[in-house]
């Protein structure tokens, strides 16, 4: 199966300086696509991929102009852009009626890049700009029970995900224009170990219970290069870890097929 979708906008936004009327023109694109294989009777997979593109102009409208057609008076193009792209792998084996092996493998990767006149004026005065690139993994594999009066599953899970992004500007101020500048690398990794279950001791009523075992790192490095007056700040890597057990208990009431509360 296979789908595309196409949004576009000339935007509000008229920019008298570049002698444009679309300065807030927007592009999106997405195409997506999902493939099934079933080789064996017990066996079903599931692949799945999405792209997405976006490209958008900016919104920002000089406030004396309220009233009239929004009007923005920057030197240069403004740009938003954003490039997404998602993989998805989903399996399933059953052993027999009762017992199953899942499995769900996810990656993402995504760019973004920001370009905006920072003085919204005719003037070549300041600009900023910023940029993104960010990757995460994620997977969770569950072997499941489904009984005539009990249920339950047991499971991993294990995800991480790094970010560096960069941003530099140049901004006017009442003592003058201002650089400033940096990078930030961002990395997450969880892992998560889980058991629950579910007994149906009355035709109405099933008792839960369950535990999850979680832990996760992360470090957050900064650097600022900033020629300012703010001064400049060396490269910092803060780290953080923790570590939890959560447990859960619950009773569930049917009152139909379809709807149920609990506790």
């Amino acid at each position: 199966r296979f789908s595309g979708e196409h949004v576009g906008s000339d935007g509000f936004i008229v920019n008298p300086t570049l002698d444009v009327d679309d300065y807030a023109k927007s592009k999106q694109n997405t195409l997506r696509g999902k493939v099934r294989f079933k080789p064996i009777d017990n066996l079903d997979i599931n692949f799945g991929y999405t792209f997405g593109k976006n490209l958008l102009g900016t919104a920002n409208i000089d406030e004396t102009t309220v009233g009239r057609n929004g009007v923005n008076f920057s030197d240069v193009p403004s740009i938003e852009s954003a490039e997404n792209d998602i993989y998805n792998l989903r399996a399933k084996y059953r052993f027999t009626p009762a017992w199953t092996l899942s499995s769900e493998t996810t990656f993402l990767k995504t760019n973004f890049f920001f370009f905006q006149d920072s003085d919204n004026t005719a003037a070549s005065v300041g600009d900023g700009t910023r940029s993104i690139f960010d990757e995460s993994f994620t997977q969770e594999t569950r072997v499941i029970y489904k009984g005539e009066n009990l249920s339950g599953a047991i499971g991993l899970y294990y995800s991480k995900r790094s970010s560096d992004s960069e941003f530099a500007a140049t901004l006017p101020t009442p003592i003058g224009v201002l650089s400033a500048g940096g990078t930030q690398r961002v990395e997450v990794e969880n892992l998560a170990g889980y058991g629950e279950l579910e007994w149906k001791f009355a035709p109405r009523f099933s008792l839960i219970g369950g535990l999850r075992y979680e832990t996760e790192e992360s470090s957050n490095t900064v650097s600022d290069f900033s020629p300012s007056p703010f001064g400049n700040r060396p490269l910092t890597t803060n780290l953080a870890e923790y570590k939890t057990l959560l447990p859960k208990a619950g009773l569930v009431y049917d009152w139909t097929n379809t709807f149920s509360t609990g506790y």
